[in-house]
């Protein structure tokens, strides 16, 4: 329960209050019988559970919009920025800003307007700037499928956010048949000639019927593009970054428990339309999840942890540090957690 929840009930009882002292004041009016010649039209009975009727035609529900791992992969090529790859949703789009941290828009709202959910956990930016965005957290080559909800989102996702919901997800454990083991890996890596952008990413996975280990690793880095035209590069364009998890899940008979722990590390990241640059951002996470299914229904447990050192100043190619520079440094701990119960 957030701060905000608890503060909006005294306002609300105050509210209702004067309503009630006004409505008291005023006498009431009775109504007057309509004559029993009059003539009455009833009205058609309306379907709220109905889809909604537009000129005849129906128009179906919104419905969240994912782009799987197919469509990551087909998309990582040419971009490193997971937000950017949403362009191609219908009405999604993203301010850019450094090579991997655009903000993502649905409709014509952003930031704090939108929920943005990494693995579950929604990662408040630590720059004041939104310069690390929270799904700068995440890279194409190893996220498993993004959803957006253009719309109202269900409890579920956190709602209360009138932008909509973006839901970044890792692939979920992988376990072993009874009395066996599996291990597994993929890797993979690209190159683009404009700004010899290159990068690369491995992901393994090692596991019995019962507990499964996966490491999650990649690194992309890219330096000034060129612009079309012949008309030169194009500064503060340059970036790096590498992102590392490492997963464990524990599978019993109470139920799923899961232990993730990372590291992200960047240690600079232009901004073209910025008076300023990301000269580093470290930060360290661990999440812990449990689910479980019962007679009466099913439980969901979630704590995580955050920590970011946040440091921006001038890049090279603005000028640098030689005269102090203008340095604006955040440091950053976060926690949360939840708890689900749905009774069948």
């Amino acid at each position: 329960m957030t701060l905000s929840t608890i503060s909006r009930f005294p306002a609300l009882t105050l509210r209702a209050a004067l309503f009630a002292t006004a409505a008291a004041g005023v006498p009431a009016l009775a109504q007057t019988a309509a004559p029993a010649d009059a003539t009455t039209t009833a009205l058609p009975a309306i379907d709220i559970a109905a889809a909604p009727t537009i000129a005849g035609v129906t128009v179906p529900p919104l419905s969240p919009i994912t782009l799987t791992r197919r469509d990551l992969q087909s998309g990582q090529v040419r971009s490193s920025d997971t937000a950017a790859l949403l362009n191609s949703l219908a009405g999604v789009s993203s301010n850019s800003g450094g090579g991997f941290s655009s903000m993502p828009v649905i409709r014509g709202q952003n930031e704090q307007r939108l929920n943005v959910l990494v693995d579950g956990v929604n990662i408040p930016a630590a720059c004041p700037n939104d310069m690390n965005s929270p799904m700068s957290y995440t890279d194409p080559q190893t996220v498993e499928s993004v959803t957006v909800i253009t719309g109202v989102a269900p409890v579920s996702l956190g709602g209360d956010h009138i932008g909509g919901t973006i839901s970044v997800d890792y692939a979920a454990p992988a376990f072993a048949d009874h009395g066996k083991t599996l291990l597994s890996g993929e890797a993979s890596g690209f190159y683009r000639s404009n700004g010899n952008g290159f990068g690369g990413a491995l992901i393994l996975n090692a596991a019995t019927d019962t507990v499964s280990i996966s490491y999650k690793g990649s690194f992309t880095q890219a330096q000034n593009y060129t612009a079309g035209g012949n008309l030169g590069e194009v500064r503060s364009t340059e970036f790096a970054k590498s992102d590392h998890m490492l997963s464990l899940a524990l599978q019993a008979d109470t139920g799923l428990f899961e232990l993730d722990a990372g590291v992200q590390y960047s240690p600079y990241e232009g901004f073209p339309n910025q008076y300023m640059d990301m000269t580093s951002n470290t930060s360290w996470f661990v999440n812990a999840q449990y689910s479980g299914t019962f007679d009466w229904g099913n439980l969901e447990a979630r704590a995580n942890y955050r920590t970011t050192a946040h440091e921006m100043n001038f890049l090279s190619d603005k000028g640098g540090t030689a005269n102090g520079g203008m340095p604006m440094n955040t440091d950053t701990d976060t926690a949360g957690g939840a708890v689900v119960a749905e009774f069948l």
